[in-house]
């Protein structure tokens, strides 16, 4: 759960804290039992990927930021 892994995986994954192992094996083991969780969770990272994280994406985003800094 540190930085911006929050940000990145957002819904679409489980984050935990750092060094909580006992929570990243109930995570685990969650998805083990789970294959609805795993195929939700794989369509929705697909998804986020494609929807703020494809190489077009990040450039409009770029360029974005960039038009509001010279505006100011």
């Amino acid at each position: 759960s540190a930085g911006e892994i929050p940000h990145v995986v957002g819904g679409a994954g489980r984050v935990f804290p750092e060094d909580d192992i006992h929570r990243l094996a109930e995570i685990l083991s969650e998805l083990v039992a789970s294959a609805s969780l795993r195929q939700t969770l794989g369509r929705q990272g697909r998804e986020r990927v494609l929807a703020q994280f494809t190489q077009e994406q990040v450039a409009l985003d770029t360029v974005a930021l960039y038009r509001e800094i010279l505006q100011c």
